[in-house]
């Protein structure tokens, strides 16, 4: 992470996962919802057509009625290689409310991708600027859910016990061949051994 005065913040980060998972863990409501919550928050609605002129809207809620609002239009779209678009802030007190400009670029090669985004502030603003460390922090987390596997899949079968194995193996398991004593045949990708 880097910044270049008050007005531009560039982060970046390497992942493993292909471009592809990247992009959708990205711009997909329902993935975007796993894994960013910026300031605690949680990100309740998200509104995304990404064509150029298209919006964007992201509602965030918090405990006690904390509440923030991120919209923006797609300048330039280049599916899983390049989004531009505003990212204008809007809180319940309008003095902080700010407008940026984002440039988002994913590469990849194979199961390996980066990301890198450059954040331009659109004008000089007293608004409170958002911590270069925060952009870190979130791109930890979404490192975190690509690592995970739990794209696209439903998070209530998806749910890991205590063993620290999911209810999908488990069910994946139940439904293997038997071996001779009537236990399931896991082969050698029994989820129930220890790595």
């Amino acid at each position: 992470m880097e910044s270049n005065g008050q007005s531009t913040i560039q982060a970046s980060k390497s992942f493993q996962a292909d471009v592809s998972a990247l992009y959708k863990a990205w711009t997909e409501a329902e993935q975007l919802k796993q894994w960013w919550k910026p300031m605690g928050l949680t990100l309740s609605d998200v509104e995304n057509e990404i064509t150029e002129g298209g919006k964007v809207t992201y509602h965030f809620k918090g405990e006690e009625g904390t509440s923030l609002t991120i919209e923006g239009t797609y300048q330039e779209v280049q599916p899983n290689e390049r989004l531009v678009y505003t990212w204008n802030w809007q809180l319940p007190d309008e003095k902080l409310n700010s407008s940026y400009k984002l440039e988002v670029v994913f590469e990849g090669i194979a199961d390996r991708s980066s990301i890198s985004i450059t954040q331009n502030e659109e004008e000089q603003q007293e608004s409170v600027k958002p911590k270069e460390s925060a952009w870190d922090d979130q791109l930890s987390k979404l490192a975190q859910f690509l690592e995970s596997g739990e794209q696209g899949a439903d998070s209530s079968d998806n749910t890991t016990s205590s063993e620290g194995v999911s209810n999908a193996q488990q069910q994946d398991a139940s439904s293997s061949a038997m071996d001779q004593e009537g236990k399931p045949d896991y082969g050698s990708q029994n989820p129930l051994q220890d790595q």
